[in-house]
């Protein structure tokens, strides 16, 4: 009896003891982790009294092998696996997808070319982007496709940077680790701050709490409100400035494996609502006031 008790005192010591300790990513050498991302868009705009709606979906797979493990930094070969956007719009729908066998696509054989150029990235175990070259692979991905003019390498570059380039991996890597608490204490509360660097940009201000806590994974959800940073730069959209001020709330949960750190599954949800000012240009002298509302879903699972 006293060796079973011992036994099962040892089993329990073990299973709480990952539970009590920080999360932070303790990935293993030579693994691979894989994230699939399903992410959709509406924004509707309203021009001289019509409301002009444009659908988006993204959906990706991207894997992380594990390179190295040295002191506090992991080292890791991550490749997109599979890419499609769908765009529903007035003029009609768009497919582009990595696994197309259209040759008279290039859209379609980029992404391909894409999944076939891994990068190189370097994270801290608290989820913090060292070092990352994703801009490298767009580039070989964007070169190798013959089929596009030097105009139009130029302005698809430009977007797959926006989408999968340096800045937007680091911030996708970053936000997502963000949701370690403090303490896996269910109840722990604790307030963060996301900022959204793409031409659309926004600061998250958000309250999150562990709402679940066992011995495989910690659960946390948050909510929180969205705004347009005042010294944000403009855009440029179709070759025209343009600036955002716009707000709205978000919320979601995240669920994280507290022996690896990694991410199981997420969804979250954001409501946006105010106006997209077009500033004077040779096209709008005037420039132009538009009212815009968009709503994003989307969900991130191993």
């Amino acid at each position: 009896m006293k060796k079973l008790l011992t036994a099962v005192f040892l089993l329990f010591a073990f299973s709480v003891s990952f539970a009590e300790k920080p999360i932070q990513l303790r990935l293993e050498k030579g693994k691979t982790y894989t994230q699939v991302s399903n992410i959709n868009s509406k924004v509707s705009q309203f021009v001289q009294g019509m409301s002009i709606d444009i659908e988006m979906s993204i959906v990706s797979t991207t894997s992380y092998k594990v390179l190295d493990v040295k002191d506090t930094l992991l080292f890791a070969e991550v490749s997109f696996s599979s890419l499609k956007t769908t765009v529903k719009s007035p003029m009609g729908v768009q497919e582009l997808s990595s696994d197309s066998k259209n040759v008279n696509d290039p859209s379609s054989m980029l992404m391909q070319e894409l999944t076939k150029n891994p990068f190189k990235v370097t994270l801290t175990q608290s989820g913090r982007v060292v070092e990352i070259d994703a801009n490298t692979a767009i580039e070989k991905a964007v070169n190798s496709v013959v089929a596009l003019s030097d105009d139009q390498k130029a302005m698809v570059k430009g977007q797959f940077f926006e989408q999968f380039g340096n800045a937007a991996i680091r911030q996708n890597l970053e936000n997502t680790f963000s949701y370690y608490p403090p303490k896996n204490v269910k109840g722990e509360k604790w307030n963060s701050v996301q900022e959204i660097k793409t031409s659309l940009a926004l600061v998250l201000n958000n309250e999150n709490e562990v709402t679940d806590v066992n011995n495989e994974n910690v659960t946390v959800k948050y909510v929180g409100e969205m705004s347009s940073p005042e010294n944000a730069e403009p855009a440029n959209l179709n070759g025209m400035s343009a600036k955002y001020a716009i707000n709205g709330t978000t919320e979601g949960d995240v669920t994280i494996d507290v022996k690896t750190g990694w991410i199981i599954k997420s969804t979250f949800s954001q409501n946006l609502k105010g106006n997209l000012e077009f500033l004077p240009n040779a096209q709008m002298p005037n420039g132009m006031q538009v009212p815009i509302t968009i709503t994003n879903t989307g969900s991130v699972t191993q």
